[in-house]
């Protein structure tokens, strides 16, 4: 669902600034998983995150690693960024 929605957002945009930004890395301790995607210019920014799709990670994430994951959502600099970090150990 996150790269999902990292497309999704893309088709929105506008213009010549269309890209996506997907970053893994893997240790034997940690996996970060990194979405980034521009912020579509006619979107509001609301501070609230996320439809369905965000709803239903959070609780697959709770169901299947409970206390070893962190997801964290923001908007920065006209970016939209999700990381999920999942603690291995």
């Amino acid at each position: 669902p996150l790269i999902e929605n990292t497309f999704k957002h893309l088709l929105h945009q506008q213009g010549s600034e269309k890209w996506i930004r997907i970053v893994l890395s893997l240790d034997e301790k940690e996996l970060i998983f990194q979405t980034c995607n521009p912020i579509a210019a006619s979107r509001s920014t609301t501070g609230q995150y996320g439809g369905i799709g965000l709803s239903n990670v959070k609780k697959r994430l709770e169901l299947c690693y409970p206390h070893r994951h962190e997801l964290s959502i923001f908007e920065e600099n006209n970016t939209f960024t999700a990381t999920l970090t999942l603690n291995l150990v």
